[in-house]
């Protein structure tokens, strides 16, 4: 395995991750630069 397809799979993991504990965010980005933006963003929404 070379360097770019071991990022790409750990990209691919990351998303998977965040899919799983996280189902009721919408539209995870997959790369990660991305997703740590999309993270740091947001703001989860409280209910009284």
């Amino acid at each position: 395995m070379n360097v770019q397809g071991m990022m790409m799979e750990v990209n691919r993991n990351l998303h998977r991750l965040a899919i799983f504990r996280y189902p009721w965010l919408r539209n995870i980005p997959e790369d990660w630069p991305n997703l740590v933006h999309f993270c740091e963003g947001y703001k989860p929404i409280l209910v009284p």
